[in-house]
Parts: C-alpha cells; structure tokens; sequence
C-alpha cells in the first residue's frame, strides 16, 4: 500500500509520528521528497489491511492538530 502526503498540507513531523504509532501494525517506508512524503507499507496486518490507510491519515491529521 502507498499513501501520498502533500507537504503543504501534512507536516512530516506528525507522519512521522503516526507510522512510530501504528509500527505494530505494518512495517512503513518513508519516502520524503521536496513536496511529498510517501509512505509505504509492508507486511500489513490482516486484521487491519481494510482500514489501515485511512486511519493512519487520520491520526497524522490529528498529530498536527496536537502538536500545535
């Protein structure tokens, strides 16, 4: 699975964050360029492989609000 961040929207700080949190639940890549972070993930648990993506957007949403 792939998720792309725009970096005028997401601060990489709180992805960052976010995949530390959810590291029991997949393995994540970071990918980090000029405008985007990309976040791959690896070996994805079964219990979790239907919502993962949408939840670890949403807890890096919540991580910047925070994180203020």
């Amino acid at each position: 699975m792939r998720i792309i961040f725009s970096k005028k929207f997401y601060n990489p700080r709180a992805i960052k964050s976010a995949a530390a949190a959810f590291a029991r639940l997949a393995d994540f890549d970071l990918l980090d360029n000029k405008q985007t972070i990309t976040v791959i993930l690896k070996k994805i648990d079964q219990d979790v492989a239907d919502i993962i993506g949408n939840e670890f957007a949403n807890y890096a949403l919540a991580k910047m609000k925070t994180s203020e």
